[in-house]
């Protein structure tokens, strides 16, 4: 899941751009109570959870187009932790700030990030959801 899944911040009120201060701190104060609620999950023995810090519901869940995070892949973090094999990627989560911010190193890997919530046109956050796309349309976004 990412940390700052959009769906989940809209179902708790969040709306429009972000570019209020008060849209910007709530963000932030999100994001400390994801990692809260990561330390908890992460004193599991049979839990664990890969979370970039993007902007995504569900555009970026794919094995291919999820962040690598700290040099592991959500394919590998996976595998190692179903087949109990090693503790590589089992809780990975992107530190990289208070806000979305991971980057991306490959044309196919997804993540929305604070600066790309606003539009050219200044409306913020897409009108329509990936989820919602056709899969014509999510093929191209894919580039599969």
């Amino acid at each position: 899941e990412n940390l700052f899944d959009i769906a989940k911040l809209r179902n708790c009120g969040l709306k429009g751009r972000l570019s209020t201060n008060e849209q910007i701190n709530y963000l932030r104060q999100w994001g400390k109570w994801m990692h809260a609620q990561l330390q908890v999950i992460a004193t599991s023995k049979k839990d664990g959870f890969y979370c970039p810090s993007c902007l995504n519901h569900c555009e970026n869940m794919g094995l291919t187009s999820m962040p690598v995070l700290g040099g592991v892949t959500i394919r590998e973090a996976l595998r190692n932790w179903f087949f109990d094999l090693s503790m590589a990627g089992r809780n990975s989560v992107d530190r990289c700030g208070g806000l979305p911010c991971t980057a991306v190193t490959d044309k196919r890997q997804v993540c929305r990030v604070l600066a790309d919530t606003l539009s050219e046109d200044g409306t913020g956050f897409p009108a329509h959801h990936v989820c919602d796309l056709s899969d014509a349309s999510r093929k191209e976004l894919f580039q599969v």
